[in-house]
């Protein structure tokens, strides 16, 4: 099964890139062009979201407050507005990691892979101390 992606980001450019990339990597790929866009498909079964903050609507601080609860998948913070309050926000928020602009596609393919890899040892993990009581 692939893994689907959304990828929240209000610059088209950038959008577009990161949408051939990963869609070369094998992912699925949803875009959302802002913030209100980004809660209503973030609410779809995505298995990880890339979360720009500076976006019209809702900026991502917003978009991962209002989603966090309801939505479990991880949720990469990609921005240029990196100062330290903004990460700090990010983290405190629910975000799970964050890339500041710019950045490398490699770097992103490295931090999107580990994000899964970690999600399936705690799957798998939580699969077998389930095993182990009964």
């Amino acid at each position: 099964m692939n893994k689907k992606i959304l990828i929240a980001e209000d610059e088209e450019d950038m959008r577009q890139i990161l949408s051939l990339h990963l869609t070369s990597k094998g992912y699925i790929v949803s875009e959302a062009k802002d913030g209100i866009e980004a809660i209503d498909k973030a609410e779809a079964d995505v298995d990880l979201i890339l979360l720009d903050i500076m976006m019209p609507g809702y900026d991502g601080l917003e978009v991962c407050k209002q989603i966090r609860n309801q939505v479990i998948c991880p949720i990469i913070f990609i921005s240029a507005a990196s100062d330290y309050m903004n990460k700090m926000k990010a983290f405190s928020l629910g975000g799970d990691d964050f890339i500041s602009k710019p950045f490398s596609l490699k770097l992103l393919t490295y931090k999107v892979e580990a994000l899964f890899k970690m999600r399936e040892r705690l799957l798998q993990n939580h699969d077998e101390s389930k095993r182990k009581k009964y």
